[in-house]
């Protein structure tokens, strides 16, 4: 006995979904803004563009902490802050802030931030962690702790630079 079933339906929606994912994934690695998927406080892949405006490689970046592209702590906890406001009350936020690049420079950056997984709660990281005076909490001083439901969220951000003259009036 066997069982046949018309799966041409199928077979058209599978080939359309992966048009999408390629679609996708060239506007992902063409892109001329910065574009950061991150989980938690765990940067998950980020695009070269990111990696120019940063100075860390692509496989640098998708391993990353995100604090360590902030300021300093309290930079990381108020901008955090804001975008958490800016997901509950629009879904979305838009702003401004300074990032550090891999060589300790700090250059202002346009941040657009907005969740990809379908939940508006809030952004996935918040509170900074204790600092310890190790060699290498000295190294990674910069952290925001995830939220207890930290790890589950996924939100992309892009960001870039601004004109000297707009850098200079914040």
């Amino acid at each position: 006995m066997a069982v046949l079933a018309d799966i041409t339906r199928l077979k058209i929606q599978q080939a359309e979904l992966e048009k999408l994912l390629r679609d996708r994934e060239l506007m992902f690695s063409l892109s001329e803004v910065g574009i950061v998927y991150q989980r938690g406080t765990r940067i998950e892949r980020a695009n070269q563009a990111m990696a120019t405006l940063t100075g860390y490689t692509p496989p640098e970046l998708n391993t990353l902490d995100a604090a360590e592209l902030y300021e300093d702590a309290r930079a990381c906890v108020d901008f955090e802050a804001r975008v958490a406001e800016g997901l509950r009350a629009h879904g979305r936020y838009s702003g401004e802030r300074r990032l550090r690049r891999r060589d300790g420079r700090l250059t202002w950056v346009q941040v657009a931030v907005r969740r990809v997984d379908g939940d508006d709660a809030g952004p996935a990281s918040s509170a900074p962690s204790s600092m310890s005076t190790n060699a290498t909490a000295r190294a990674n001083r910069w952290r925001c702790r995830p939220s207890a439901r930290g790890p589950s969220s996924i939100r992309c951000w892009w960001a870039s630079s601004l004109s000297p003259s707009a850098a200079s009036s914040g």
